[in-house]
């Protein structure tokens, strides 16, 4: 290295980057390698995860003989599928800015901002009513990302690093909007969000628009099937 010119230690860059991030192996091996790796740490992640969902949002039809096989294979699908979106994200991860730097014969900080987001791609493996959930959710790491890279850049005033907890606030904001529209909007949700926020809050008091918070889980969880769906509210009713 010490011998080599710039032009030549430029051109060298993407060779640099292979040799720390996967010595030893070519970018096709190293990208199915970490894939394949990937999957049981992927699964021992999702698998309590759905098991747990499965169980608050549709504990009714795991008990229904009818529909309990079928419900277990969707939760078991819904398992392999995010599984597979998670390790496929990670691997195009470091995969993506190997790729770019291939292309443009060069490694820099813009290869790299440019390659990292080629593992959105992942988000395809995952059903289409998972997507924009993902999206929203990288979105605020992007967000996060963002504010400590201001931070570290000295971008940000200390008295407002040491007095004001932004990351309270904006989950305070946040929260303030779910619950709001909880009570007031609840066909903004989707049903399966809407069974878990039942579940926590209680059904009661939506048709009056005002929530009681009476029983809340007990009261549900031990309700006949029948009447464990809240109240429509008069907004749906009009429609």
């Amino acid at each position: 290295v010490g011998e080599m010119d710039d032009r030549a230690l430029m051109a060298s860059r993407p060779y640099f980057w292979r040799a720390i991030i996967h010595p030893g192996q070519s970018s096709l091996n190293h990208f199915i390698s970490f894939l394949l790796n990937a999957m049981p740490r992927s699964l021992a992640i999702y698998a309590p995860l759905y098991l747990v969902t499965t169980g608050l949002v549709h504990r009714t039809k795991l008990l229904d003989p009818k529909f309990g096989a079928k419900t277990l294979t969707k939760a078991a699908v819904g398992t392999a599928r995010s599984a597979a979106f998670l390790s496929a994200y990670c691997a195009l991860a470091w995969a993506g800015p190997d790729f770019v730097q291939s292309c443009v014969g060069t490694a820099n900080r813009w290869t790299v901002l440019l390659g990292v987001p080629l593992a959105g791609a992942a988000t395809l493996i995952e059903k289409p009513s998972r997507r924009q959930e993902l999206s929203v959710y990288c979105a605020s790491r992007a967000v996060e990302s963002m504010g400590v890279c201001l931070v570290s850049w000295g971008a940000v005033p200390s008295v407002v690093q040491n007095k004001v907890r932004v990351d309270v606030l904006t989950f305070a904001v946040a929260s303030a909007a779910i619950m709001r529209c909880y009570a007031n909007e609840r066909d903004v949700f989707k049903s399966k969000y809407l069974n878990v926020l039942d579940y926590v809050f209680g059904n009661k008091g939506h048709g009056r628009r005002r929530v009681t918070h009476v029983g809340s889980a007990y009261q549900i969880a031990t309700a006949p099937a029948g009447m464990t769906s809240p109240p429509t509210s008069p907004a749906r009713k009009e429609k």
